[in-house]
C-alpha cells in the first residue's frame, strides 16, 4: 500500500499490520497494533498499540494502550488510554494520556491531561490548559494558559495567563509568572514567583515571591517578599527581606530576618 493512494484500511479482527511503505490513508482501524513507515493519515483508531517510524501527519489518533511516532509529527487531537511517545516534535490539538506523555523535542498545541507524567525536552506551547495528576518536566520553556499539576512541575521557566496551581514543588531557572500562584502545602519552589496573587499553603517554603497580594499560611518560609498587601500567619520565616506598598498584616511568632519597609515603590520583578 503504497503512499499516493488514500483510502481506509479496517483490519478489526486482526492483532499485527504492519505497512512498510510511508502511507496515505484517510482511515486506519485495528483491533490490535499497527505500524506504518510514516506519511499521512487522517484518522486512526487502534485497539492496543500504534508506531509510525517515521515523520506523520494526522487529524486524530485514537488508541487504546501505547503511541509511537518519529521525527516531525503535525496533527490534531490524540487520545490515549497508556502512553504516548514521541521521538522528534509534535504539533498538536488536544492531547488526553491516561498515563505518560513524553515528547524528546518540542511541543506545540491546545491542552495536555495526563494522568501521570508529562515530559517534553524542549519547549513546550499550550493555548490552553496543561492539567496533570503527578510530574511536569520541561527541559525549555514552559507556556500555557492555565497551569494544574498534582506533583512537581520543572522547566526553565513557566509562563501562565491565568493559574499556577502545583501540589508538590516547582522548579525553575528563570521563574513562575501568572495572574495567580498557588503553591500547595508542604511544597517547596526554587526560582522567582511573578503574579497579581500569591498563596502560599502551610509549610511550604519558596524563595523571592513579586506580587500584588501574598498569603503566606501557617509555618511556610519565604526568601524575600515585595508585595502591594501582605498576608503573614503565625510561625512563618522570611530569611530576606520584605517590602510592601499599602498594607502588611501579620500574626505571632513570625521571624524577620530585616524588618519590613513600607516603601513607595517596589523593585522590579527581575
Amino acid at each position: 500500500m503504497g503512499e499516493g493512494k488514500e483510502q481506509a484500511l479496517y483490519c478489526p479482527d486482526k492483532t499485527h499490520n504492519n505497512i512498510e511503505s510511508k502511507v496515505k490513508i484517510e482511515k486506519l482501524e485495528v483491533g490490535g497494533s499497527a505500524k506504518v513507515a510514516g506519511g499521512s493519515i487522517s484518522d486512526i483508531d487502534v485497539g492496543g498499540s500504534f508506531a509510525s517510524r517515521e515523520s506523520l501527519e494526522f487529524k486524530s489518533i485514537d488508541v487504546g494502550g501505547v503511541v509511537r511516532l518519529n521525527g516531525k509529527n503535525v496533527g490534531g487531537d490524540i487520545d490515549v488510554g497508556g502512553v504516548c511517545k514521541v521521538e522528534g516534535d509534535l504539533q498538536f490539538g488536544e492531547i488526553d494520556v491516561g498515563g505518560v506523555v513524553e515528547i524528546s523535542g518540542s511541543g506545540k498545541g491546545k491542552s495536555i491531561d495526563a494522568g501521570g507524567v508529562a515530559k517534553v525536552g524542549g519547549s513546550l506551547q499550550l493555548e490552553g490548559k496543561i492539567d496533570v495528576g503527578g510530574r511536569v518536566d520541561v527541559g525549555g520553556d514552559l507556556t500555557a494558559y492555565d497551569l494544574d499539576v498534582g506533583g512537581s512541575a520543572r522547566a526553565k521557566s513557566i509562563t501562565a495567563t491565568t493559574d499556577v496551581d502545583v501540589g508538590g514543588s516547582i522548579a525553575t531557572e528563570s521563574g513562575v509568572s501568572a495572574s495567580r500562584v498557588r503553591i500547595g502545602r508542604r511544597g517547596e519552589v526554587t526560582g522567582p514567583i511573578r503574579a497579581d496573587e500569591v498563596q502560599i499553603e502551610g509549610r511550604a517554603r519558596v524563595e523571592d515571591v513579586y506580587a500584588k497580594r501574598i498569603h503566606m499560611e501557617e509555618h511556610s518560609q519565604a526568601r524575600s517578599l515585595y508585595g502591594e498587601n501582605l498576608d503573614i500567619e503565625s510561625d512563618c520565616q522570611i530569611t530576606g527581606e520584605v517590602q510592601y506598598t499599602q498594607d502588611l498584616q501579620t500574626e505571632r511568632n513570625i521571624y524577620f530576618a530585616k524588618q519590613p519597609q513600607k516603601v513607595d515603590k517596589l523593585p522590579q520583578r527581575s
